[in-house]
C-alpha cells in the first residue's frame, strides 16, 4: 500500500489513490460538470429509509495522562492511558484521536479499543461512522502535506485511501456512503464498498463539516444544510438551511470550527470559547432545537434566542467550559474540573449529568437525545447578577456582554445591578463607566435609586459614594420628587464628583420644592464666588434658577444680589444677569387697539 501511495503523489492539484482503481481519480476532481443536483437527489431517495445507528450519549475528556469517558446519566466511566495529540472526535459509537503516528479508535461507551491505523506525519481532523465503516480525515498542522481520507472497516483494515491537495473537512458516513466536504464548497459522496463517487453536492456557503445529528445528515460550518428532499436545489440556495443570528458574542466563536484544521488539546483561550446549537425541523423548514443556542466564554454560558440572539439566560460554572454539546432539549456543558452539567433550553440551574473525575484540558460531548426539562427558579436579571458577582478578571469580556444586554431585560433589578457595578471597587473602570451611562437611561427600579442616594461616602465604614450623576439624570427624567431632598444633600457633599454636580443641579431644577431651599442656598453661597470650572458654573446657574422658582422672595433677592456683587465670579455674574432678565416679568405690550387709535389721529 505504501508503495502504491507513493506513486500517487503527482504534481497535479488533486489526486486520489487506493488499492483498487475504481474511478477514484474522479472523486475529488474540480474538473466536474455540474449535474444540477440530480445525483444528490437520487442519493437521497436511495438513503431516505436508512436508519442511522443510535448515537452514544457520552462525554470524553483529555487529561494530562490520556482520556476519560463517561456515559451521560447511568453507566460506568472508562479511561485510556497514553498520548493524545488531538482533541477527540465522536461519531455514532466511536471516539477517535491521534496518538503519535497512529489514529486510535475506541468504543465511546466503554473505552474498548476498536482499531489503530497509521497516520504518518498527519493528525486527525475528524471522523464519521455508521456502525460498519469509519471515514477518517487527516491533515498536518502546518498544511504542507496533502490531505488524506481513509475508509476503515470495523476490523481496522483500510478499505480505501485517498490523497489530495485540496483541504478535506470532517466527514460523515450514513447507509454505506461517506460524505466528505472539501475545498470549502463541495461534498463528495463515496460508496464505502467500491470507493466510487456516487454523488456530489455543491453548496453556496462555507462547508467543512458533514455530520449526522439525530439520524439526519447536515453539511456546513457557519450554518447547516440538511440532506433531505430539497438537497438537489442546494447549489441554487433552495435547500433547507439554518444559521445562527448575526450576533456578536464574546470571543467570536463559530458554530463549527474550521473542519480543515487540526486541533490540539491545549490550555488556550480557544478551548474555552464555544457555540452550541442543534438543528431541528420547524414550521419554516429548519430552525434550532428549543429555540435556543449557547455561547460560552470561559466559565460562563449564555442562552440566546434562536431568532434574534437576545439573552434568554446565563449561568456560571465552577470551572471553565472546555467543551459541550447541544441536545434535543438543552445542552451538556463540560467544565475543566471534569464535571458535565445539563442546562435546559429555558436556562434552569445546571444539573450534573456526568463526572469524569479528573481535571480536563479539552472535552467533547455527544448529547443527542439528552433532555433537560423544567423552568428556572430565578429570573434572567438574577442570573446576570449572579454571574457579575463572580468578579473574575478573565471574564471582563463576558461581563461587558451581559451589561449591554441589561437594557433589554424588563426587570427593576437591572437598576440595582447597574448601581452595584458602578460602586463595586473591583469593577474595571471602563465597565463602571458604561454601567453609569446605562443607569442614566433606566426608568424602572426607583426604590433602588432612592436607596442608593441614601448612602454617602464614609471612609471609616468603607461606604463608597453612589453614582449620583446617573441617578440624578434618571430620577429627573422619571420626575420622582422623593429624590429631591436626597439629591440636595449630595449637591453639598464634597464626595460628589465635579462632573456630577451639574447633573444633580439639573435634576433639582425639575424636582426641587421649597423644602430644598436651604440646601440650594448653601450651595449657591459656597460656589458663586469660587466656581472657576465650567461644570460648577453650570451648576451655580441652575441652582440660581431653581432658587428663583422655589425660594420665594428671599431666593430672588439672593440671586439678584449675587448678580451685582463684585465678589461673584465674573462668568457666574454674567450668566446670573441673563438668568434674572429671562425670569423677570417683562412689561406687557400696549394693547393693539390703542396703537391703531393713535395712528388714526
Amino acid at each position: 500500500m505504501k508503495r502504491l501511495l507513493s506513486t500517487c503523489l503527482v504534481a497535479s492539484a488533486i489526486a486520489a489513490c487506493s488499492g483498487q482503481q475504481n474511478g477514484f481519480d474522479q472523486a475529488f476532481t474540480k474538473r466536474w460538470q455540474s449535474d444540477s443536483g440530480d445525483s444528490a437527489s437520487r442519493l437521497y431517495e436511495r438513503l431516505k429509509g436508512t436508519a442511522a445507528p443510535a448515537a452514544a450519549q457520552v462525554a470524553v475528556g483529555v487529561t494530562s495522562s490520556g482520556l476519560v469517558g463517561k456515559p451521560l446519566g447511568a453507566g460506568a466511566g472508562w479511561s485510556y492511558a497514553g498520548r493524545v495529540d488531538t482533541v477527540p472526535q465522536i461519531s455514532g459509537g466511536v471516539v477517535a484521536f491521534t496518538s503519535g503516528g497512529q489514529v486510535v479508535a475506541l468504543d465511546a461507551q466503554n473505552g474498548t479499543p476498536l482499531w489503530k491505523v497509521d497516520a504518518g506525519k498527519r493528525r486527525l481532523r475528524g471522523i464519521g461512522d455508521d456502525g460498519a465503516t469509519t471515514a477518517v480525515s487527516l491533515g498536518d498542522a502546518k498544511g504542507t502535506l496533502p490531505s488524506q481520507l481513509l475508509l476503515v472497516t470495523r476490523s481496522g483494515s483500510v478499505a480505501h485511501r485517498y490523497e489530495m491537495r485540496a483541504p478535506l473537512g470532517v466527514p460523515a458516513v450514513h447507509g454505506g456512503v461517506a460524505f466528505v466536504p472539501w475545498d470549502s464548497q463541495y461534498v463528495t459522496a463515496l460508496d464505502t464498498t467500491t470507493g466510487d463517487e456516487v454523488a456530489r453536492i455543491l453548496l453556496r456557503h462555507q462547508v467543512s463539516h458533514a455530520q449526522t445529528i439525530g439520524g439526519e445528515l447536515y453539511f456546513g460550518q457557519l450554518g447547516l444544510t440538511r440532506f433531505d428532499e430539497k438537497i438537489g436545489a442546494a447549489q441554487r440556495q433552495g435547500a433547507n438551511f439554518v444559521a445562527l443570528p448575526n450576533k456578536k458574542v464574546p470571543g467570536d466563536p463559530e458554530w463549527y470550527k474550521d473542519g480543515t484544521e487540526v486541533y490540539a488539546p491545549t490550555n488556550s483561550a480557544t478551548t474555552k470559547i464555544h457555540l452550541l446549537a442543534r438543528p431541528a425541523a420547524n414550521a419554516e423548514g429548519l430552525g434550532l432545537a428549543g429555540g435556543t443556542y449557547v455561547a460560552s466564554y470561559f466559565s460562563v454560558a449564555f442562552g440566546l434566542d434562536a431568532k434574534d440572539g437576545s439573552l434568554k439566560w446565563t449561568r456560571a460554572l465552577a470551572g471553565d467550559i472546555v467543551g459541550g454539546g447541544a441536545a434535543t432539549d438543552g445542552f451538556a456543558l463540560c467544565d475543566a474540573t471534569g464535571k458535565v452539567w445539563g442546562v435546559g433550553s429555558s436556562g434552569q440551574a445546571p444539573a450534573p449529568v456526568a463526572d469524569l473525575g479528573k481535571p480536563l484540558k479539552a472535552c467533547v460531548v455527544q448529547a443527542d437525545s439528552l433532555g433537560v426539562s423544567g423552568e428556572p427558579a430565578d429570573s434572567v436579571a438574577e442570573q446576570v447578577q449572579a454571574v457579575l458577582d463572580t468578579h473574575r478578571p478573565s471574564l471582563a469580556t463576558a461581563y461587558s456582554f451581559l451589561v449591554e444586554e441589561l437594557p433589554n431585560i424588563n426587570d427593576p433589578l437591572v437598576t440595582k445591578i447597574l448601581i452595584d457595578l458602578v460602586e463595586h471597587p473591583r469593577t474595571v473602570p471602563s465597565l463602571a463607566k458604561r454601567a453609569g451611562v446605562l443607569l442614566a437611561k433606566q426608568r424602572t427600579g426607583v426604590d433602588y435609586m432612592l436607596a442608593a442616594l441614601e448612602r454617602h461616602y464614609d471612609f471609616l465604614s468603607g461606604n463608597r459614594p453612589p453614582p449620583v450623576g446617573p441617578l440624578a439624570v434618571a430620577l429627573g427624567a422619571i420626575g420622582d420628587r422623593k429624590a429631591a431632598p436626597l439629591l440636595a444633600k449630595h449637591l453639598n457633599d464634597p464626595a460628589t464628583a465635579t462632573k456630577d454636580v451639574p447633573l444633580v443641579a439639573s435634576a433639582l431644577a425639575e424636582l426641587a420644592t421649597s423644602g430644598e431651599t436651604e440646601e440650594l442656598q448653601t450651595f449657591f453661597a459656597l460656589y458663586r464666588a469660587t466656581a472657576d470650572e465650567a461644570p460648577l458654573v453650570e451648576a451655580v446657574v441652575k441652582v440660581a434658577q431653581t432658587l428663583i422658582r422655589v425660594g420665594g422672595a428671599s431666593g430672588q433677592e439672593m440671586v439678584e444680589f449675587a448678580a451685582t456683587d463684585p465678589l461673584t465670579h465674573p462668568t457666574v455674574r454674567s450668566k446670573l444677569t441673563e438668568t434674572i432678565y429671562k425670569q423677570s416679568p417683562k412689561p406687557a405690550p400696549k394693547p393693539e387697539a390703542d396703537g391703531k387709535a393713535t395712528s388714526s389721529l
